[in-house]
């Protein structure tokens, strides 16, 4: 066993603040037995390294519920027509390249019967939802029949809606960016935009900001 001290606990709260990917990596290699001062020296090692890794997007690819999907390159591929100006509101619109959404999905979620009111979202009043595919593919393939299944988790409004965000209260995975938060009736009241690591608290943007960024491009 392992000796956790202050100065050990205070790098890797430091480092898994600063590189967004180390929390991950660091947990798994902490559970297969890589002792702290290990870790500790590859941290430093890494902080201290001449090279920079950077990279881009090769392509935004969407997959829909129930359809089997044998590997990434099977997703339907598409563009940004529209993103927020604001930093305050983390949102963008996508569409399909081909501009046909297939015959086949049939629940989409209308913008034009969401709740733009923030003063109608009242913090514990009612049980919301988010729908979404976070960590990747081989998790939401993991199912009976074998099509994609998105993972569906219940959250709360934890307190009065700010100018631009909702507050949550529940579950919320890593890669959930982007899930729409809607009443047990579909109504659109949010889009997930960020999840605080190592906690059950995470944000997400007013619909109201969604609808008007959507109309923005018709």
């Amino acid at each position: 066993s392992q000796l956790r001290t202050n100065v050990d606990l205070s790098l890797l709260n430091e480092s898994a603040q600063e590189y967004n990917i180390l929390p991950l990596v660091l947990k798994y290699l902490y559970e297969k037995g890589v002792g702290l001062n290990t870790l500790n020296a590859w941290i430093t090692r890494y902080k201290n390294s001449p090279i920079e890794i950077t990279g881009r997007h090769d392509y935004i690819a969407v997959g829909y519920a129930d359809h089997k999907y044998n590997s990434e390159s099977e997703l339907d591929h598409c563009t940004v027509i529209a993103e927020s100006k604001s930093d305050d509101i983390d949102l963008a619109v996508l569409q399909l390249n081909n501009n046909q959404t297939p015959a086949t999905v049939k629940k989409i979620i209308n913008l034009d019967n969401a709740i733009v009111d923030s003063k109608k979202i009242r913090p514990q009043d009612e049980t919301y939802y988010y729908i979404g595919y976070p960590l990747g593919l081989a998790l939401n393939l993991d199912n009976l029949n074998g099509g994609l299944q998105p993972l569906m988790n219940e959250v709360k409004i934890s307190k009065v809606a700010g100018r631009y965000e909702l507050n949550l209260q529940g579950e919320v995975f890593g890669g959930a960016s982007g899930s729409p938060i809607i009443t047990k009736d579909g109504r659109l009241v949010g889009v997930v935009n960020q999840s605080i690591r190592f906690t059950t608290m995470s944000k997400g943007v007013l619909a109201k900001y969604a609808k008007d960024l959507l109309d923005s491009t018709n």
